[in-house]
């Protein structure tokens, strides 16, 4: 179940149930669509025989929220489900609530991102989704979290131990793809981020390191708000927002990756960079630390600082680019999702045995 069907979300949620219906299960998807954007699930591949059922979240007003609420305490109120899988915060505040101890199934959360991290709310608002998460984590069989630090941020936020983590990412038939393409370096180096242009992704950083580092060529892949783009990056290449093949050749005319951005959960486009064998220099944040190994695939930062500092090492040294390159692609195997549906059921199995 989810509220948040959009981004990164539909991706993930996508491979588990056709990983999960692979291996026999009966998977249904209950789903809103996030506003800002909409997906079309008869479009994202999705296996058939996956069952979809969608609340309608714009009349009235929270309507969709109630209407999720009352049927997952029907299902769980009736046994209608051996496992009830929660993604994203309301989803799994919705789910967490409506579940009780005399509840026959086992219901578990996933956050994809803790809401505590956005750092875009005020520390008001971040504090109170953080005594809210605090309050409902014991709540269900508890948190399934997405790679380790993200696990690390349940322990040191939370003060709980997660039932387990599991590893999203990319197919491994895409892993291969990405892998044999060739890369082409060019007198000028190109340096791109790839993302919407939005205060989470940290634009003027971008900005500033291109300022800074006037030895390469600077472009964002990725599209946003005009005033944002005219604010954030008035000087720098936009492409706007390009599709599945455009945004493949984008990504491989690279030579870096600038990845700024402030807080992550498990980003896509950052993984897929590094699978063909593009070095990044990205901000030392929950996610990004799970994709970027520091010193041989790319570079993680604490500070603007040390952005442009990488980045700067990177554009001039050819060298240091290819190794980093080689280091990249030989080690992209481990951002396939192909152990997910293993992984989740294996955690399911186990919480059901305790």
């Amino acid at each position: 179940m989810t509220e948040a069907f959009g981004g990164g979300v539909v991706g993930v949620i996508t491979a588990l149930a056709n990983q999960q219906t692979a291996a026999g299960d009966e998977v249904e998807i209950w789903f809103m669509r996030r506003p800002q954007a909409p997906v079309d699930p008869a479009r994202i591949g999705l296996d058939p025989r996956v069952q979809l059922r969608e609340f309608d979240r714009t009349r009235p007003a929270f309507g969709g929220m109630r209407r999720m609420y009352c049927a997952i305490r029907r299902l769980l109120r009736e046994d209608g489900a051996d496992i009830v899988h929660l993604h994203s915060s309301f989803a799994g505040a919705l789910g967490r609530l409506a579940w009780s101890r005399r509840d026959a199934p086992r219901v578990f959360y996933s956050p994809h991102g803790f809401a505590f991290l956005m750092l875009d709310r005020s520390l008001a608002m971040r504090t109170a989704y953080r005594v809210v998460e605090r309050r409902l984590a014991r709540r269900g069989a508890g948190l399934i979290t997405t790679w380790e630090s993200e696990a690390d941020a349940a322990r040191e936020s939370l003060g709980v131990e997660p039932a387990g983590v599991i590893h999203t990412g990319l197919s491994a038939e895409a892993i291969a793809g990405y892998r044999s393409s060739t890369p082409t370096e060019r007198a000028r180096p190109r340096v791109g981020m790839v993302g919407r242009v939005a205060y989470q992704k940290a634009p003027w950083r971008f900005r500033a390191v291109a300022t800074a580092v006037p030895e390469a060529d600077f472009v964002w892949i990725g599209g946003g708000d005009p005033a944002d783009e005219a604010r954030w990056l008035s000087d720098i290449e936009v492409t706007g927002w390009l599709g599945p093949a455009e945004l493949d050749e984008a990504i491989r005319e690279l030579d870096l990756l600038l990845f700024p951005s402030l807080w992550e959960g498990f980003p896509l486009s950052l993984a897929q960079a590094q699978a063909m064998g593009i070095p990044a220099v990205a901000s030392d944040v929950v996610g990004n630390r799970d994709i970027v190994i520091d010193g041989l695939t790319g570079y993680l930062c604490s500070d603007d600082e040390a952005l442009i500092e990488r980045t700067r090492a990177l554009v001039i040294d050819a060298g240091l680019r290819a190794r980093m390159r080689e280091h990249a692609s030989e080690s992209s195997g481990r951002l396939s999702d192909i152990r997910l549906g293993a992984e989740t059921a294996a955690i399911y199995r186990a919480v059901a045995r305790r």
